[in-house]
């Protein structure tokens, strides 16, 4: 009995502490990835994109906006994702390489966040479906 009560406890304590090291970033782009596999694109960026400089490159980020509503047509019902890859760069760029799974096809989306002083800021945002990328990056 006391052994099975101690597993628990170590689950439970391992389970918390990965939850606790998973980062506000990895956050921001989980909430935006799940945000966009429910349909609401618009929102998805919005919220990603909001105090940040890309916010205010319009034209590009509309763009970005209408191909990524197109994934739906293009690739089938967006399913969910997984984090495949976090690079660090020093102590200012982190890059955050996810695959979203959709019905018919993968596709790569990579973040970079950049943090000159003490906030990070997310600088880069882009999507692709040639799964080569993930070989040679």
């Amino acid at each position: 009995m006391k052994k099975g009560i101690i597993a628990v406890v170590i689950v439970l304590g391992v389970l918390l502490c990965s939850a606790f090291l998973k980062s506000g970033l990895e956050n921001d782009v989980e909430t935006f990835l799940s945000t966009v596999i429910k349909g609401d694109v618009e929102t998805a960026y919005n919220t990603l994109l909001k105090g940040t400089q890309l916010a205010e490159r319009t034209e590009s980020i509309q763009l970005q906006k209408q191909q990524t509503a197109q994934l739906f047509d293009a690739y089938g019902k967006l399913l969910s994702f997984e984090q495949v890859k976090k690079d660090q760069y020093g102590q200012s760029l982190t890059r955050l390489v996810y695959l979203l799974k959709c019905e018919n096809m993968p596709v790569i989306w990579e973040f970079y966040y950049y943090k000159a002083s003490n906030k990070w800021q997310l600088v880069s945002l882009k999507f692709r479906d040639n799964l080569d990328y993930l070989a040679v990056n």
